[in-house]
């Protein structure tokens, strides 16, 4: 083995999203969305590690050790060069897990529970690009299949933006789509980019793209947009100051799907200045967003909207440890959402016209020590009488991080009054992976199955108004939370992760659906909505990459988590929810 140097850190987006993702992704652009192979690409790219100093750690260095994937990133044009890649991921997922307990549906009080104990889901997603020199690309990703292959459809959830109810040939969304396609000019104002984008800014706790890599779970989704951006630094191309703006429609996010009526205008700002070991930008945004409601069977229409202005501050930072090869690190972002909107609102609102307010606020804090490992490239052996070329010792030296220790915390308001003209619920984009199954899987179902029921036709002829909107799709929502995660590489190949989350719920849990056609205050369960105790996860696991050439990486592990649900989920007869766990088998081809 080499010697041990340096340290490593690391912290990344900016919206939402935490600790999980501060281990295992690249730190992504403000402005302009970097999937994670561009991030590594670049960072790689600016970064010598055998002259880096190791008492002089770098954002894009930590970013670079830190990165545990087996991606094949694509290659850079010379200039004056075309090039043409074509990269891309299949992907394979085992899961299995304990059938949830959920709240039964009046019209089918049999169905209460999720339905669904075990399946094998994948996907296989394709980035063609094509590059001219150094300042001209057109690059885009393709899903060409993804969802349930086999295995248990769930029941009653068809709310949730990815039900699992049907095999993905089934599925209504079923056949290849397009996520991502765009082109980029490199122009003296600045970078110009203009097509469908995946945006993502910050930890990713808002706006995130679906294709970062975090300690536990997989990304899916995202925010896709069209839209054109310009970034701009003007201090130079080496100085600390970037300045970005946007404007668009959002084709999907958790709020709008394009492709379904719900129109989404979106305008941005990014101001971000970045030093070799600090990093602090400003986000905000304006979004205004409608859709044409049927009433009265067809022969009438409502037209629902949403304003709301997005603020969002993120930063990051390394520094090393006196007299040790590590690095202490940290990453923070925090998010506020305000406006108004008829999407949501009570009776009495309909009936006078008053809108909605939306208030609603976030964010997240992770703090670490990385310890850094460091293997180099042994010196070829020296011909008989002449010295060995010590200088060889220095080539293609290989860095990682060898132990990652952080602690992340984590905040999203709640709202307990669903019918006080205000809503003030933060939900997390849910590729902010935080733990395996409480947000997840527990409260991601729980969510789903509640937008469900408050919408049952044999009930109402229409369910309460913007309900369609309450699953968390996983994400943080209405809680609090303390998560800290260990990530041990004895190797490079090999990574060895535990976590362990607390959480509470920020306000009562309170179900929309028990509310709204019962009167009641309850929790998802039916308990004591006062009871904001929502448990404690253990998260375990391993991965291990391997690279047989350049062009192919193979992904190989497992992870699995078992929740001590808290007494949130107690039902009304006080019986607990009991012990909840999910394990998952993983395999993937990288090209």
């Amino acid at each position: 083995m080499g010697a041990r140097g340096m340290l490593l850190g690391t912290l990344v987006t900016s919206l939402g999203s935490v600790a999980s993702g501060a281990l295992a992704q690249p730190a992504p652009a403000p402005a302009s969305a970097k999937t994670s192979a561009e991030a590594s690409a670049e960072a790689s790219a600016r970064l010598d590690p055998a002259s880096t100093p190791l008492d002089l750690p770098s954002l894009d260095a930590l970013d670079v050790l830190l990165q545990a994937t087996a991606r094949v990133a694509p290659a850079q044009a010379a200039p004056e060069e075309l090039r043409l890649s074509l990269h891309g991921e299949l992907e394979l997922r085992y899961h299995a897990n304990r059938d949830l307990r959920l709240e039964a549906p009046l019209s089918h009080p049999e169905l209460d529970k999720l339905g669904q104990e075990q399946l094998l889901y994948g996907w296989l997603r394709l980035r063609p690009a094509l590059r001219f020199g150094t300042d001209v690309e057109l690059a885009g990703q393709v899903d060409i299949a993804r969802g349930l292959i086999v295995g248990d459809t769930t029941e009653w959830v068809g709310a949730a933006r990815e039900p699992l109810d049907a095999p993905l040939w089934e599925a209504t969304a079923a056949g290849a789509k397009l996520r991502t396609l765009w082109l980029q000019v490199q122009t003296p104002i600045g970078q110009l980019r203009l097509g469908q984008q995946a945006s993502h800014w910050g930890m990713g706790l808002l706006e995130n793209d679906g294709d970062h890599a975090t300690l536990f779970g997989d990304p899916s989704g995202g925010t896709l947009c069209e839209r054109l951006d310009l970034v701009a630094q003007p201090l130079g191309i080496t100085g600390p100051l970037e300045i970005g703006a946007s404007g668009g429609l959002v084709f999907e996010d958790r709020w709008a799907q394009l492709l379904h009526g719900e129109r989404a205008l979106q305008l941005l700002g990014t101001a971000q200045w970045r030093s070799q070991s600090f990093e602090l930008g400003v986000h905000g945004g304006y979004r205004y967003q409608e859709r044409d409601h049927a009433l009265l069977g067809g022969q009438s229409s409502l037209r629902e909207w949403l304003e709301v202005g997005q603020l969002s501050v993120a930063g990051r930072f390394v520094a090393p440890v006196p007299s040790a090869p590590a690095v202490l690190f940290g990453q923070a972002e925090g998010v506020l959402v305000a406006g108004s909107t008829n999407m949501t609102r009570t009776a009495e609102q309909a009936r006078s016209g008053d809108s909605e307010t939306i208030t609603s606020f976030g964010g997240a804090l992770v703090l670490g020590v990385a310890v850094q490992a460091q293997d180099l490239a042994q010196p070829a052996p020296a011909d008989e009488g002449k010295p060995q070329d010590r200088s060889a010792q220095r080539i293609d030296p290989q860095r990682w991080g060898e132990l990652v220790l952080s602690v992340e915390l984590g905040y999203a308001s709640g709202d307990a009054q669903p019918a006080d003209g205000t809503s003030r619920r933060f939900v997390f984009d849910p590729n902010h992976h935080v733990g395996l199954v409480l947000f997840e899987h527990v409260l991601g179902w729980k969510t789903a199955r509640a937008a469900n029921i408050a919408q049952d036709p044999s009930i109402v002829g229409r369910g309460a108004p913007g309900l369609e909107l309450w699953p968390s799709g996983g994400g943080v929502a209405g809680a609090s939370y303390l998560y800290p995660t260990l990530l041990v590489r004895p190797v490079s190949w090999l990574d060895l992760k535990a976590g362990v989350l607390v959480a509470q719920a920020s306000a009562d849990v309170v179900d929309p659906a028990r509310y709204w056609l019962r009167g009641e205050v309850a929790s998802y369960d039916g308990g004591n909505a006062r009871r904001h105790d929502l448990g404690l996860e253990l998260d375990l696991g391993v991965d291990t990459r391997l690279k047989p050439s350049d062009a192919v990486g193979i992904e190989l592990g497992a992870e699995g988590g078992l929740l001590l649900a808290g007494h949130a989920f107690d039902d009304e007869a006080g019986e607990p929810l009991g012990a909840q766990y999910l394990l998952t088998i993983k395999a993937g081809l990288e090209f």
